[in-house]
């Protein structure tokens, strides 16, 4: 019922062997939502959010991005409501965020380790999508969100060892809304989308945010 879900396409590379977009097979039908591109034991796998088209159930899953291979689940159900956005650990563990699992409009983000999900962070203002990083170490988590009194954009920072978080709004607090996250391949730089318009603030735009854990 999102009106961003859709397809998941594949451009040029080794996966389609040319410059048109297509359609990565196994996908159709699942009103994708957030993806990420892992490379795991010599291969590309795409993880991906959105619901499972033989039952309607949402969930995480991922799917071999060059070969005929099914999708399989990495969670389907409860506790997910609405995963959005999703990231992966080197050492296998899924991230991800959902817009609506924190209750009255609030969202929550769950790691994903094997058989077990686990909610990390909860109560705040998710951004559309919300949008989700890690540092370089790996030891903190960056979710693209808003302010709970103002509702302008903020980062919500997640300690990965503790859990404890934290927020930041540097280069970003004047925007009415916020969108996706990404961090640089071999550095902590990270990308952020405004996801609103007008108000204003004229057009979205796509920003430099200068995130750094706290210390």
């Amino acid at each position: 019922g999102d009106d961003r879900s859709g397809r998941i396409f594949a451009i040029a590379g080794a996966i389609t062997g040319s410059n048109a977009p297509a359609p990565v097979p196994g996908t159709e039908g699942y009103g994708e939502l957030g993806l990420e591109v892992v490379r795991q034991d010599g291969a590309d796998l795409i993880y991906f959010t959105g619901h499972d088209p033989r039952d309607g159930v949402v969930g995480v899953f991922k799917i071999h991005a060059n070969q005929s291979i099914p999708a399989e689940v990495v969670w389907k159900g409860a506790p997910l409501v609405q995963p959005d956005s999703v990231t992966v650990a080197g050492n296998g563990v899924v991230y991800v965020s959902d817009r609506a699992a924190g209750g009255n409009g609030l969202g929550s983000v769950f790691s994903i380790n094997g058989g077990t999900i686990s909610r990390i962070a909860t109560g705040f203002r998710p951004g559309n999508p919300a949008g989700l990083a890690m540092d370089q170490s790996e030891s903190w988590l960056f979710v693209s969100s808003l302010d709970s009194q103002q509702g302008l954009a903020q980062i919500l920072i997640v300690n990965l060892v503790t859990f404890a978080s934290g927020t930041a709004n540097k280069g970003i607090g004047q925007n009415l809304g916020a969108g996706g996250l990404h961090r640089a391949h071999d550095a902590n730089l990270f990308a952020w989308a405004d996801s609103s318009s007008g108000g204003g603030h004229g057009d979205p735009f796509v920003y430099h945010v200068p995130v750094k854990p706290p210390k």
